[in-house]
């Protein structure tokens, strides 16, 4: 009697991906093992958002005035760009976003290089201070309503600030003690907290935060057990978290109301959460609604308050699906870990593997698996290094190691807009290792240069051991990467034979390898590599190319294989008017779509403050300008880049033989400039338009399909990566047929 082999058809795969990660365990049916880079929240896994600078450093053409020292009024002084303060804001020590009680809206301070500056919508000044600032010391602000405080580390004094003209200030002398040297602090319920000397926490009177006693304010927090006080953190009513670096605690009554003959102490209680917890790092705490996340020895943390009022903290780390990864933090430099929070994201950025700085940023989605919470887990980038974050109304920035500012999710696919700014200066006392990038000015020519092997005091001009970047405006895509669960059909003990397998996704000009991985061996092997769709080609048979001029009106016929278009923001105006030069690059908006008499589009222009720019829409050849206007006008053929014109009072709009102006007008007011005098900087960005105007945002589907083949044929997993555009993978489904023994043969 012999056995038979009878086969079953098996599907396995996934359409939904918004489980987030599982790196332990078997993920469900809707994670996956690990993703750098992408966002799952609607379902696919998806490239993430991606970030740009804040303050942009001087480029011609691209940045837009404010006013230096005065409102406008016409007594400051005028700068085309940030020149000025691109030099000053360089490294910055702190910043913070604060709001007195009289303003309208949000400002923001800067300290650069002992330098102390705000930030008014444009408008910049320099804030003096009645003590030298050290552009070493580490300096945290506190706004206590009226007062913003700058807190300078223990040895410095205190100082405050009214929003007046005579700058920072040091604190009256108080009645009873004065306000102590401190390291942090926080505000809360009209009293000054000052976290010194470890263990001590020292409280201003009510509405006076100049006032201290030492004997009666003043509260320790376990005094004498080697650990130090991280953070004083407030979270609802009448709670302060204290955290330390091993246990964390909290006091009870920080919003007292004191009577007369009694003291603050008589109502303060101080309470232990956990003796074996503590926060590692004092910028690494976030709150979301009821609870506090914190990063600690044990991983991400959290602490919940109950329905009767007490907190408690939580047994299982909000990381454990992640702890490989947790396991991998630099513990050395955790100290400079930071935590944010945007749009239910909670991001904490730490120091993986070797890593002194923050390189990688664990993201957790609370709105992921069905809400309830899942890990993405990881976002990284060169760029990507934050040392603290903030939140401005619905923004959210960081500053990175590089000292630069930048704002988060941006829907570009990449991080930067200022390459040439946002590469290191090369410098011969530095020691590169391979793979580092630097920028080198080469008599006048910007390069940036990648190390091919490590070196020290090698010109980026031996070829040898540097090689040029052939496409630096690219560099800093955005490169994500999805590692699937191991897709086993049924069981992970059969041996299979596999059929077709195919992966469904959208894109926006992407650049998609697919690798296919053995689950025992782990075996890698690539099944698609770099996988790019052409612009100008249809997937329906025997269908012309589409032509680029888009003399056909025709962007948005069905079935082309990418439909892409990303408008950066470098696209500015320079305008010459009475010898002074203006630059616009953030005011300019689509308009009067539709196309004129000579079939030319417009795009219109909007300076709120300024009545001689607003409401220009597209006009055609030959318009007259009425008196004291003076319009920028944009024309757009085909698939050309901006063309730019501009006129005085009783000029035409356009000259004789229009040519496209891919650089900046020429200085010489009124004059059109050659083609051999573009700097090819300027105007860069490209639109597609038809009569119903322009379509932005188009996701193409496509597929790819294969047979895998497996060393061990019982399960495995792909790799997807895509290093441009943007990608989202929406499904993923393999056939196979199982080999099993059953029956008898007859």
């Amino acid at each position: 009697m012999a056995l038979i082999e009878r086969k079953t058809d098996v599907i396995d795969g996934q359409t939904d991906f918004s489980g987030g990660a599982m790196m332990i365990g078997e993920p469900a049916q809707n994670q996956y093992r690990y993703a750098t880079n992408i966002i799952v929240r609607r379902g696919p896994a998806e490239t993430r958002p991606g970030m740009r600078r804040a303050f942009r450093v001087l480029q011609e053409g691209f940045q837009k005035a404010f006013w230096f020292g005065d409102k406008g009024d016409g007594t400051g002084f005028w700068f085309d760009a940030f020149s000025f303060v691109a030099s000053a804001w360089g490294n910055i020590q702190a910043t913070k976003f604060f709001r007195f009680p009289d303003d309208t809206y949000w400002r923001q301070i800067l300290v650069s290089a002992g330098n102390i500056f705000v930030h008014n919508r444009g408008y910049v000044e320099e804030v003096s201070a009645i003590e030298t600032i050290g552009s070493d010391e580490v300096i945290h602000f506190v706004q206590a309503n009226q007062y913003l405080v700058m807190i300078r580390g223990d040895g410095n004094n205190v100082l405050r600030w009214d929003g007046s003209s005579s700058g920072f200030q040091l604190f009256p002398a108080g009645e009873t003690n004065d306000i102590p040297q401190a390291d942090n602090g926080a505000y809360i319920n009209g009293r000054l907290w000052l976290v010194k000397d470890r263990d001590d926490i020292y409280a201003s009177a009510d509405l006076s935060i100049e006032e201290y006693d030492f004997t009666y304010r003043l509260f320790s927090i376990r005094r004498g057990d080697g650990d130090e006080v991280m953070l004083m953190y407030p979270f609802h009513e009448d709670y302060c978290l204290t955290f330390k670096k091993h246990s964390w605690h909290y006091l009870l009554g920080v919003n007292a109301v004191v009577l007369e003959g009694t003291h603050l102490s008589d109502y303060m209680g101080r309470m232990t959460g956990s003796n074996d917890i503590g926060l590692v790092a004092p910028k690494a705490v976030v709150t979301t609604g009821e609870q506090v996340h914190f990063l600690s020895y044990r991983g991400i943390t959290s602490i919940a308050r109950t329905e009767e009022g007490k907190l408690i903290g939580k047994d299982v780390p909000l990381s454990a699906p992640i702890q490989p990864l947790i396991d991998r933090i630099n513990w050395d430099y955790v100290s400079g870990a930071c935590a944010g929070q945007h749009d239910n994201y909670l991001l904490f950025s730490v120091p993986l593997d070797d890593a002194t700085d923050n390189n990688v940023t664990l993201v957790y989605d609370l709105l992921g698996n069905g809400g309830k919470g899942c890990w993405l887990p990881v976002w990284e980038s060169d760029l990507l290094r934050p040392t603290e974050y903030f939140n401005e109304e619905d923004k959210l920035y960081f500053i990175g190691s590089d000292g630069a500012m930048r704002i988060m999710f941006q829907d570009d696919p990449w991080d930067t807009e200022d390459v040439f700014d946002d590469t290191p200066v090369y410098n011969s006392a530095t020691q590169y290792f391979t793979g580092a990038r630097v920028y080198f000015d080469n008599q006048g020519d910007d390069w940036i240069c990648r190390a091919l092997i490590d070196c020290q005091g090698v010109s980026p001009t031996d070829t040898d051991t540097w090689v040029r970047e052939t496409d630096p405006q690219n560099l800093h895509r955005i490169e994500s990467e999805l590692r699937t669960r191991f897709y086993r059909h049924g069981d992970s003990v059969s041996t299979k034979d596999y059929g077709v397998c195919q992966v469904l996704f959208k894109h926006q000009n992407p650049k998609i390898t697919v690798e296919i991985e053995s689950e025992n061996y782990g075996t890698l092997e690539e099944l698609f590599t770099d996988i790019t769709y052409d612009r100008t080609k249809y997937d329906v048979a025997n269908t012309p190319d589409w032509d680029p001029s888009n003399v056909n009106l025709d962007f948005a016929d069905p079935h082309r294989r990418d439909y892409s278009v990303f408008i950066g923001r470098n696209v500015g105006v320079r305008l010459d008017y009475n010898n002074v030069s203006y630059y616009y690059p953030k005011y300019f908006y689509l308009s009067g779509f539709g196309n004129d008499t000579d079939g030319r589009y417009g795009l219109g222009y909007n300076e709120p403050d300024n009545d001689l720019y607003q409401g220009i829409v597209w006009l055609k050849e030959g318009t007259v300008v009425a008196d004291g206007k003076f319009i920028a006008v944009v024309a757009i053929l085909g698939e050309a880049s901006w063309n730019i014109a501009y006129s005085a009072a009783g000029d035409t709009i356009w000259p004789a033989s229009p040519r496209l102006a891919y650089g900046a007008i020429s200085d010489d007011a009124y004059q059109w400039p050659s083609p051999a005098a573009s700097s090819g900087r300027m105007f860069a960005s490209v639109l597609h338009m038809d009569s119903g105007g322009i379509t932005l945002g188009i996701w193409t589907p496509h597929d790819l399909r294969c047979i895998p083949s497996v060393v061990n044929n019982q399960a495995f997993a792909l790799r997807i990566s895509n290093t441009q555009g943007k990608l989202a993978v929406t499904s993923i489904v393999h056939i196979a047929q199982l080999e099993r023994f059953a029956g008898k043969a007859r």
